[in-house]
């Protein structure tokens, strides 16, 4: 999945990125997003994900197929409360096998 942050530059995150949504004006909306942690240093991730003019406004595409391309927009994710290198377990459906990736994190809250 390419992420667009609001100066132009683009990132690939991984599909397991997750948006969680509030319904209370007490609690924020929050976002954990996930990347190859081969893409760039933890530091630099750490920058990117503390400049707020950056992650501001961030764009997500990911392909439905091959002609189609679904695009959600997110704003005011603002607030980075972790961020860190963490493995990430899956299993794959059709061999019953455990999948493990090293990845980058970071959650971020909305500011509202």
């Amino acid at each position: 999945m390419k992420v667009i942050f609001a100066d132009g530059t683009n990132k690939e995150f991984l599909d397991s990125t997750s948006i969680y949504p509030s319904d209370s004006p007490y609690i924020p909306s929050a976002m954990e997003v996930q990347m190859d942690y081969e893409q760039m240093s933890l530091a630099t991730f750490e920058k990117w994900m503390l400049n707020t003019e950056k992650t501001k406004e961030m764009t997500f595409e990911r392909a439905i197929n091959e002609n189609d391309v679904m695009t959600e927009v997110f704003y005011g994710y603002t607030r980075m409360t972790e961020c860190g290198r963490k493995a990430l377990y899956n299993k794959d459906v059709h061999t019953g096998e455990v999948v493990s990736q090293w990845v980058l994190y970071a959650r971020l809250e909305q500011v509202v």
